[in-house]
């Protein structure tokens, strides 16, 4: 009766140790297929709309900044705001990972060229479009595209020295 316990043990520990050896393989199996899902998502990120819209409004409100005269290196400037304020811009899980934060910095200068373009043909057809507006006209109406919140109920006349300048 002994010996048929002491093999009944055995057959019980071996069979214990083969389910344990199986279990480890496949949680370092899984371990691995997370990695790897990991890093090929990190290669495709790409943006929602949500944080390319942010983006870009935080692009459009830098360039119509009544104090800005550096506008080829506006995109540090912007990327340094979005940092500031990742929360709000949804940009949080960029922040912290180099390869999101390098497309970031790309995506940021083509906006950043976008909304420079886009400023430099509202100038130039408010100066000799087919319709040419006023300074008081044009700072307005920029305003309304280009600053956060529009112009409001009355713009500083800081933006209307700023567009003369410009223009």
């Amino acid at each position: 009766l002994s010996t048929r316990l002491f093999m009944l043990a055995v057959c019980y520990s071996e069979s214990n140790e083969m389910r344990r050896a199986a279990e480890r393989n496949n949680t370092e199996n899984l371990a691995q297929l997370l990695e790897d899902l990991r890093v090929r998502l990190d290669d495709g990120y790409t943006f929602t709309r949500d944080q390319m819209r942010s983006i870009r409004s935080q692009a459009q409100d830098s360039i119509y900044e009544p104090t800005r005269t550096s506008f080829m290196s506006m995109h540090n400037d912007v990327l340094q705001k979005l940092r500031d304020n990742k929360g709000p811009t949804k940009l949080s899980n960029v922040f912290g990972n180099p390869s999101r934060e390098k497309a970031l910095a790309s995506l940021v200068k083509k906006t950043c060229s976008s909304v420079r373009n886009s400023l430099r043909q509202d100038i130039r057809n408010s100066i000799c479009g087919d319709t040419p507006s006023t300074l008081s006209t044009f700072t307005y109406t920029s305003a309304s595209k280009f600053k956060r919140g529009g112009p409001g109920l009355s713009l500083d006349i800081g933006y209307t020295i700023h567009n003369a300048h410009l223009v």
